[in-house]
């Protein structure tokens, strides 16, 4: 019985062992006019954001980590920018994309 069971083991080891050596996602953020006045413009900068991470054809393969997309709407609005981006910090995110049309951005930069 311990003789079966050696095998088994040494296969849980590895198997524990190759996932925790696996790279850990990168959070990549957006940030723009969802809502409001600007939103149609907004919302073409994040459709353009959402398919360059898309999978397809022209797409890298093998090259990029894996990754994980997280889009707020600021609303046109600088407080709600800023807020987004300290959103976007709490969860991690190693890159923020402000694809903002409106004086959003000004806010939040500094």
């Amino acid at each position: 019985m311990r003789i079966r069971m050696m095998p088994m083991a040494a296969l849980v080891l590895a198997l524990v062992g190759v996932a925790s050596c696996a790279p850990k996602p990168i959070a990549i953020g957006f940030v723009g006019p969802l809502t409001g006045s600007s939103a149609p413009i907004g919302l073409g900068v994040r459709n353009g954001f959402l398919m360059a991470f898309s999978v397809g054809p022209g797409a890298a393969t093998g090259s990029i980590p894996p990754y994980t997309l997280i889009v707020k709407d600021d609303h046109s609005d600088p407080d709600a920018c800023l807020s987004a981006l300290v959103e976007l910090k709490a969860a991690g995110c190693s890159v923020a994309i402000l694809g903002t049309t409106s004086q959003a951005a000004t806010k939040a930069l500094p």
